[in-house]
């Protein structure tokens, strides 16, 4: 391999970002407190898992808890045997190692599909553009599903290509993806198809089985051992309101970072897709269907397109080789661009808002934990270790952390108040009657605001509880005397 500079260029910074990727993960594994509010909910539940309690609790409008299990429980279960295991230095160590494993189940299978198609050096560099993506290194690290469920397709999809034989374990696969999140349903329909295609009665008939064991004995085990509040969860309480403008704001910032791939990725698969309808070719034209039914839904982030940014990595690294095996320098040249594109580089502030706050706001750059939001999470949990009595929060981690119950998801209840699908008058009355101890708000000093709660909310809280300090970005509360 003759040595130019387009080449060393491009692997130096490679190099430079997978180191800074190896020490984000580090971080985000040792960092003791919730990043985002969506690991507060994981850790409820696995939580609940472990100690053995229901999963999908009846919800009731005129008592609490007020809380909701958006996903089949498999990753609540893997997370809670972690946790046996002695994976508990912390309490988001377990769910973000689960996340782990599901990262590199989804590289390994990536790189496994892309090295039937490529040298060794095409699938590396293909396997890392995907996994030094911005938006993998934000999510893929957290306690959320995403990943486990990423991995588990893109396993399905890699045993799908190998032999016939190996249908039955890409359907087990496929199975699991389901399991662990729903909208993760493509691959179990590229295992149906190619079942089919192989003998419809002898081969689909053990494939289809196959798949539908795990499902049975997960949904068996819950409906035996739940109420029929199964439904409640998974269904009814997922009909959240479209919020279009999250949509065109997340959208737009994935696709400036990702455009380049997106792009190259899209023509060749067109031109694959144009050519044969092979395993990937199927999933490539089944997996938007779930992000395109989703991604106006309230809550909605760039991880709703983990498994359409995998696979335009696959397309985009066939591109990329049959650039190289002709112009290889100027491949090397292009490649430096997304690369380019994935430099953590925060954005400089246009003003910072500190008023009346003990710590500034600490915006590490792609999102690594900092030295100020470990000392905010640290002085956070000291104040909500001493609160008495029940607590409100913003971000149900940290009270778990602090040792509370959650009684109030604010989320999934306040979009679903929009939707006309519930009612917070319990909450309400609650607050009028100074029930909580503490309210946790997360908003800056000089606004009033809190997305996780609606107005009226917000009115009562500022009417009953007096602010007590602000950390950073959170505002505590406290009964008023």
């Amino acid at each position: 391999m003759k040595c130019s500079v387009p080449r060393v260029c491009a692997l130096t910074l490679l190099i430079i970002l997978s180191l800074l990727a190896f020490r984000h993960c580090v971080a985000v594994l040792r960092f003791p407190y919730p990043l985002e509010y969506g690991e507060g909910v994981n850790l409820l539940w696995s939580q609940r898992a472990g100690a053995g309690l229901d999963l999908y609790p009846l919800i009731r409008k005129d008592r609490f808890p007020h809380i909701h299990h958006p996903y089949p429980p498999v990753s609540a279960w893997l997370t809670a045997g972690l946790v046996r295991a002695g994976v508990n230095t912390h309490p988001f160590l377990a769910g973000r190692w689960v996340s782990m494993l599901g990262m590199s189940l989804a590289a390994l299978s990536l790189f496994t599909l892309l090295r039937r198609r490529t040298d060794a050096v095409g699938a590396t560099v293909g396997t890392l553009v995907f996994l030094l993506s911005p938006m993998i290194l934000q999510f893929g690290p957290l306690m959320r599903v995403d990943a486990l469920a990423l991995g588990f397709s893109l396993c399905a999809l890699m045993r799908l290509e190998r032999t016939p034989r190996s249908l039955i374990s890409a359907a087990i696969f496929a199975s699991l993806a389901f399991l662990v999140k729903p909208s993760y349903i493509a691959a179990a329909v590229v295992v149906g198809i190619c079942a089919l295609r192989e003998n419809p009665i002898r081969k689909a008939v053990p494939v289809v089985l196959a798949g539908l064991l795990p499902i049975v004995l997960v949904l068996g085990s819950l409906l035996i051992r739940e109420t029929p509040s199964l439904w409640q969860h998974l269904w009814r309480f997922q009909r959240l309101p479209p919020d279009f403008p999250a949509l065109v704001d997340w959208l737009s910032r994935f696709a400036g970072r990702h455009s380049v791939i997106l792009a190259v990725g899209g023509i060749g698969a067109w031109m694959s897709v144009r050519r044969r309808r092979g395993p990937v070719e199927l999933y490539t034209l089944f997996i938007p269907i779930a992000p395109l039914l989703t991604v106006a839904v309230a809550g909605s982030q760039e991880n709703y397109l983990m498994e359409v940014w995998a696979i335009a990595c696959l397309y985009a690294t066939g591109v990329w080789m049959q650039l190289r095996a002709r112009f290889e320098d100027l491949a090397w040249t292009a490649l430096l661009i997304p690369l380019l594109l994935f430099l953590p580089v925060a954005p400089a502030p246009v003003f910072t808002r500190t008023y009346g706050q003990e710590l500034a706001d600490a915006a590490g750059s792609a999102w690594t934990p900092t030295r100020a939001d470990r000392e905010t999470g640290r002085l956070l949990l000291e104040e909500l270790r001493t609160a008495e009595g029940p607590v409100l929060g913003a971000d149900p981690g940290f009270l778990l952390a602090a040792g509370h119950e959650i009684l109030y998801q604010p989320f999934q209840y306040q979009r679903l108040s929009q939707a006309g699908i519930w009612k917070d008058t319990h909450l309400h009355l609650a607050l009028e009657d100074d029930w909580f101890s503490h309210v946790l708000l997360k908003g800056m000093a000089d606004t009033a605001g809190d997305a996780q709660f609606s107005a009226e909310t917000q009115i009562l809280i500022d009417r009953h509880y007096e602010l007590h300090r602000v950390l950073g970005p959170w505002r505590l509360y406290r009964r008023a005397l």
